[in-house]
């Protein structure tokens, strides 16, 4: 990559392969060039195209003056090129198609681009970038027809106002000569990129957009935009949004839950999450939900601000309202002697709550498309429960009572030679009930799991001032003559485990109370599997 122009404001990078064709890449906002250089620069690069990379050092919208002299230092190298594209998202777009007249583009791709960010143009319909406005940089900074060169291709959300009216804006300036031609891409919010984000599907909307037809480009759009898993999670979170709206926060939960689940990196889902939990009064996950947009943004002022709010509504709290963590539903009932113990609503139990907030954590821990979480021996509720929400992520594996051991050990066998493994195994209460030695059972059943993975797990007790006791079952029992409650000896057997790291869950006592659990029960163990 070469070096071609710096300035205090921005920075010009060329990274070539002898093409024809230019793309010139804007950055968007908070693009970290270091870490990720040139925005789709290798995706260009291996589609045969030369990529000059825009690089501001701020979030600054690409001062005109700098622009201009950086055109004027490197304006010799755009002759050669047959075809010259520029292309950019949000702050990105904005400068794709500003700067196209002085570029001499061919063609322009933006998506979700800013008309202006001048508080006096954008009054009362736009005020997110406002903090990023100089009067000394960006003074008439509005994208006029005098901007515009070839085709302006611009992807945008109808649905969202702010970048809906960014689009009328700029549309406004389009000519006989300059036309723009607008691709609506509905419910994918300001992130309109991310469909289209693949070398495959980036290099057929190249070749539609060179060929120069709208229908064409359309049809890419569309058809990479229903692959896409952003996509999907942008939908499940505009029907939360809506079911939050109708006062429905049980839906809402679980609707941005999946979204969640889908795509954990946008600080917008935690938010509406945040929403719902707030709507609910429910400061503890109100303040769980902010520590995880956190770590997608740890600078962000709002989310800080707002860590700071739960922190201090929580202060001198004994506890939070008590609500069902799956379905945010405050009405329990008895069951099994137990009072209080089954959601009236999903019908969960104490031990389904936990293990909801448990498996919830670990995907985001993990935090990659292709998670897969393999439940071993699910109830029906639970086949219920988890297959909705974690979707295509989720594999069950049933058992047949009257042969519990071989069939266990027929499907692992399964597992093992087709190459499949899980970042997470769980299971509640299988060991007691199974008729083979625990420490062979655990041992295979953490064949199963990835490296880095873990096995989330729930046996009777253990007691801590006993040894396990084998102890006979009622008739109803899976397994009459086979029963464990273990004990400290089997705590010390896990923590002997070669490449294996035992702890206790970490779900403590106040947000035990919060989802309607007793202290200390439905103890949880994990077993993380390490070099």
């Amino acid at each position: 990559m070469q070096l071609l122009y710096e300035s205090e404001e921005i920075s010009f990078h060329l990274s070539t392969c002898n093409s024809q064709y230019l793309v010139i890449s804007f950055c968007p906002m908070n693009h970290d060039f270091n870490v990720k250089g040139i925005p789709g620069g290798n995706a260009f690069n291996k589609l045969g195209y030369d990529c000059l990379g825009v690089i501001p050092k701020r979030n600054n919208w690409y001062p005109k003056s700098y622009m201009v002299e950086g055109y004027n230092s490197i304006s010799k190298l755009f002759a050669k090129y047959k075809y010259i594209i520029s292309y950019g998202s949000s702050m990105g777009g904005y400068g794709a198609i500003k700067y196209s007249r002085l570029f001499n583009c061919d063609f322009v791709i933006s998506f979700s681009p800013q008309y202006s960010i001048d508080p006096q143009v954008v009054s009362g319909w736009e005020s997110k970038y406002s903090q990023y406005f100089d009067l000394s940089l960006h003074k008439n900074m509005e994208i006029t027809s005098y901007d515009l060169n070839g085709r302006s291709f611009i992807f945008y959300d109808e649905k969202l106002k702010a970048d809906n009216l960014h689009f009328l804006s700029i549309n406004k300036s389009a000519t006989a000569n300059t036309p723009i031609i607008g691709i609506k891409a509905n419910y994918c919010g300001h992130y309109t990129l991310i469909p289209i984000a693949s070398t495959h599907h980036l290099g057929l909307l190249l070749r539609s957009i060179l060929s120069n037809k709208a229908t064409s480009v359309r049809n890419v759009y569309k058809a990479a935009k229903k692959q896409s898993l952003y996509f999907k999670s942008s939908l499940l979170h505009e029907l939360s949004k809506r079911r939050l709206s109708q006062g429905n926060y049980g839906a809402a939960k679980r609707h941005v839950d999946k979204a969640i689940l889908l795509n954990s990196n946008l600080v917008d889902y935690f938010l509406t999450k945040y929403k719902v939990h707030d709507f609910n009064n429910d400061i503890i996950g109100s303040l769980e939900t902010i520590d995880l947009a956190l770590k997608v943004n740890s600078t962000s002022k709002y989310l800080l601000d707002l860590r700071k709010k739960c922190k201090s509504r929580l202060t001198g709290v004994s506890s939070s309202s008590v609500y069902c963590s799956i379905c945010l539903s405050t009405v329990f009932s008895d069951y099994n002697k137990r009072k209080n113990e089954e959601c009236k609503y999903c019908k969960s139990l104490a031990r389904h709550r936990i293990a909801y907030s448990l498996l919830f954590d670990y995907y985001l821990t993990f935090g990659h498309k292709d998670f897969k979480l393999l439940q071993i021996n699910p109830s029906h509720l639970c086949k219920k429960l988890f297959g909705d929400v974690f979707a295509e992520k989720y594999r069950h594996m049933a058992l047949n009572e009257s042969s519990v051991g071989s069939l266990m050990m027929q499907k692992y066998s399964d597992f093992e030679r087709s190459g499949e493994s899980f970042d997470c195994v769980f299971h509640m209460h299988l060991i007691d009930y199974i008729n083979v030695d625990y420490e062979f059972l655990i041992t295979q059943l953490l064949g199963l799991v990835k490296l880095g993975g873990v096995m989330v797990f729930s046996v009777l007790g253990p007691n801590m001032k006993s040894k396990t006791k084998q102890v006979s079952r009622n008739s109803t029992a899976l397994n009459k003559h086979r029963y464990y409650y273990f004990g400290i000896d089997f705590v010390r057997y896990l923590e002997s485990l070669h490449n294996i790291e035992f702890m206790w869950d970490s779900i403590g006592n106040r947000k035990r109370y919060s989802m309607n659990v007793n202290e200390n029960s439905n103890r949880f163990i994990i077993l993380k599997k390490v070099k």
